[in-house]
């Protein structure tokens, strides 16, 4: 099984500091919500909403790494993780599985911009000016830099990242120069360890506020906003509502994170519509 560097960091705090935060478990909740029953691991309720995950015995903890993901070093397997040089034998040595650092050659980053963009892929300049229809891909194995002045936007939608251009009038009001890039795990490791400014472009309804909540807010160091086109309210009343009602249950934790999702759910509600991103495309 391949697991995430951000995963394996949280399997070191347990392991570290005998417990993590609600949040950060529910992240990764597909992962950890087993290791509740065989793993020495406990929900501890805070409050109503609040929670915490204790860990009460590391030998449980430690046999079931060693049995679920063939992990004996969690310390040397995040480095074995960071480093796609390492050989066989110094993976053999925190992990049981030769082929736990396998690269596969489609994994990694996408990225699209229409503003002739600088980057750095293992330090080599190129100019990303993506035609309607194309990504640049860079490699889990090779490293991407942006200056630090670029708004970095992160896109839920495959079609919406390969179009971006047809979409660029929304974006207008960004001064800033900006370069687009698809999420998956690779994408959120990279912007953890960035400065940049972020948008996160989703789709208008509860449960994309909620992954940017849940998956994004925590990553950024930088500002950072969720995309909301001007003419939202315009654009809303062309929407669906059948996931309005399908994703309620989400509405609850998402209230709160700042004024202008605030305005955007009361919009959602008021309409009972939602919107996907891809309907910017041709509108």
């Amino acid at each position: 099984m391949h697991l995430s560097q951000g995963f394996v960091r949280v399997l070191i705090a347990l392991q570290n500091n005998k417990e993590i935060t609600g949040g950060l478990f529910n992240q990764y909740a597909r992962l950890l919500e087993p290791m509740l029953n065989e793993a020495g691991l406990k929900r501890k309720q805070l409050t109503r909403s609040r929670f915490k995950i204790i860990l009460i015995n590391i030998e449980s903890f430690h046999l079931y790494l060693k049995r679920h993901f063939k992990i004996i070093d969690l310390e040397g397997y995040l480095e074995v993780l960071k480093d796609p040089s390492a050989s066989r034998a110094e993976t053999l040595k925190s992990s049981l599985d030769d082929k736990s650092k396998t690269i596969h050659p489609f994994d990694g980053i996408y990225i699209a911009g229409y503003e002739n963009i600088d980057v750095w892929i293992d330090e080599a300049p190129i100019k990303l000016n993506c035609l309607n229809g194309t990504l640049t891909f860079v490699s889990q194995a090779s490293k991407l830099e942006i200056a630090k002045d670029v708004l970095v936007v992160g896109v839920e939608n495959t079609e919406n990242i390969l179009f971006i251009a047809k979409q660029k009038k929304y974006f207008s009001m960004y001064k800033q120069k900006k370069m687009f890039i698809f999420r998956n795990s690779f994408m959120l490791h990279w912007l953890e360890e960035r400065e940049n400014d972020y948008l996160h472009y989703g789709d208008f309804d509860f449960a994309g506020i909620s992954i940017y909540q849940s998956q994004i807010i925590s990553r950024v160091k930088g500002n950072h906003a969720f995309f909301i086109p001007e003419n939202i309210e315009e654009l809303l009343q062309q929407g669906q509502s059948d996931l309005y009602y399908k994703q309620y249950g989400y509405k609850e934790n998402i209230m709160g994170i700042d004024a202008p999702l605030d305005s955007l759910i009361t919009l959602i509600d008021n309409y009972k519509k939602t919107l996907r991103q891809e309907f910017l495309i041709l509108n």
